[in-house]
C-alpha cells in the first residue's frame, strides 16, 4: 500500500493480483505505474488479498473507488484487451467477465460485502485486463505489457474527465 492521506474528495485506486502468479500481477502493475506518475488527489493501494482488503477497509470517504484486476481471456475478450464498467450500474458484470478465476470472484465478493456494509463510495469503477493462463511465475506475458500501459493511460484520462465533471 502506498501512503494514504485524507481520502475525502479523492479517488482511491486498488490494483489487485498476486506477484507470484504471472499474468495475475497486471492489476498490481497498473497501480504501481499510476503511483509512479504521481496522480493528484489519488490514493493508490496494492492488494494481494482483494476480497479481504475491499471488505475490511472503508472506502466510503473517497468519492471514487477504482479496482483493477485480471480475468481469463475468452472469445469475447481476447488476451491483451480490457474493459471498464461502473459497479453500481451492474455489480453482476464482474461475475460475468471474471467467471473463470476464483481469485477474481474474491474481488466480486469483497465489493459485495463492502457494499452491504456501506463502505463503498458513491462511484466504483472496475477495470478488467484479459490475459492467458495464470501460472506460478514472476513474469507477465508480453501481450499484457501494452495492456498495462493502456489501462493506466485510460484511468488517467478517466480521472481527468471525472475531476472536470465534479468542478462543473
Amino acid at each position: 500500500m502506498y501512503p494514504a492521506g485524507d481520502l475525502r474528495h479523492v479517488a482511491r485506486i486498488i490494483g489487485c493480483g498476486r506477484w507470484s502468479m504471472g499474468n495475475d500481477q497486471a492489476g498490481l502493475l497498473v497501480a504501481r505505474r499510476l503511483h509512479e506518475r504521481g496522480l493528484p488527489d489519488a490514493v493508490i493501494d496494492l492488494s494481494e488479498q482483494p476480497a479481504i482488503d475491499l471488505a475490511a477497509e472503508s472506502h466510503a470517504e473517497a468519492e471514487l473507488l477504482i479496482v483493477v484486476d485480471t480475468a481469463r481471456a475468452d472469445d469475447v475478450h481476447p488476451i491483451g484487451t480490457f474493459v471498464r464498467f461502473d459497479y453500481r450500474e451492474g455489480p453482476r458484470l464482474l461475475d460475468a467477465v471474471q467467471r473463470l478465476d476464483s481469485h477474481s470472484l474474491g474481488v466480486a465478493a469483497g465489493l459485495e460485502l463492502a457494499e452491504r456494509l456501506g463502505m463503498l463510495p458513491p462511484q466504483v469503477w472496475i477495470y478488467v485486463l484479459f490475459c492467458g493462463a495464470f501460472e506460478r511465475r514472476l513474469t507477465l506475458d508480453a501481450a499484457l505489457d501494452e495492456c498495462v500501459a493502456a489501462v493506466a493511460a485510460a484511468i488517467e484520462r478517466d480521472l481527468v474527465a471525472w475531476r472536470a465533471r465534479r468542478r462543473n
